[in-house]
């Protein structure tokens, strides 16, 4: 892991991908510091005759050091409370990735997943430093 966190800084997409789908957040490209998910609600489009809101987001990765943050990735809009009233399909407050692995609620990781996803390649993606022919060559060391 520690090696595709080194290539995915020096700009290796491919490494980026793999860190990605492995769920791990490279380090900040500004002051290497640590990364986290974040989510503000981005509009409300409406709602049904029981109150049930439909809320679009904007889920983006922001570092805790220097506060810098990737392209924010705005959602589809998702609906807020389920039909008994509940929050149980769109609130990204209540997923994995805001309280921690094992106490979110299926619907609500199953709806944001993608736009998750999307945001933490966005971060992890950098732009080359080496050259093909750099890269194969710092393979060879390895």
């Amino acid at each position: 892991m520690d090696r595709d966190v080194r290539l995915a800084l020096l700009g290796d997409h491919e490494a980026a991908k793999r860190l990605t789908e492995a769920g791990v957040l490279a380090p900040c490209s500004h002051c290497k510091g640590k990364a986290r998910i974040m989510a503000r609600q981005n509009a409300c489009h409406g709602q049904n005759a029981l109150g049930n809101k439909k809320l679009s987001w904007r889920i983006y990765v922001k570092c805790n050091r220097c506060h810098a943050r990737s392209k924010p990735i705005k959602t589809e809009p998702i609906k807020f409370y389920s039909d008994h009233g509940y929050i149980a399909e769109g609130s990204f407050y209540s997923t994995e990735w805001w309280r921690g692995l094992g106490r979110g609620l299926g619907m609500a990781n199953k709806n944001f997943r993608p736009y998750v996803e999307q945001a933490m390649l966005a971060w992890n993606t950098r732009a080359p430093i080496l050259s093909a022919e750099e890269m194969e060559m710092l393979d060879a060391k390895d």
